[in-house]
């Protein structure tokens, strides 16, 4: 499981890793200089979309983005990105630093 690191509840699932541009992880400099190291994953049910999509300095050609926020304590915890032309059109970018990645038991 992949869990919220500031309160705990589940965000995604380890089987839902998937490569975005070849990788599965990437790191990107936002226009104001701070840097984010994003994990990729096709769904990401414990974290929820808010604002209204954009592509202005996307990390990912083609697509928009909105927030990710985690539906339990609303901690920003990444970025959803649609492209509905794409062949992935929805996905996950996720902040590595906000995130708590559990081994199965």
């Amino acid at each position: 499981q992949v869990l919220c690191k500031h309160c705990g509840s589940v965000v995604t699932q380890a089987r839902h890793c998937i490569e975005v541009d070849g990788q599965h992880e990437h790191t990107f400099r936002n226009p104001w200089g701070y840097s984010f190291h994003l994990l990729c994953f096709a769904q990401a049910e414990g974290a929820r979309s808010e604002g209204t999509p954009t592509g202005e300095a996307t990390w990912f050609a083609g697509y928009q983005w909105s927030f990710a926020n985690c539906v339990q304590c609303g901690t920003h915890l990444g970025w959803f990105y649609f492209n509905p032309s794409a062949s992935l059109q929805t996905f996950a970018g996720l902040i590595a630093t906000r995130l708590l990645r559990q081994k199965p038991s």
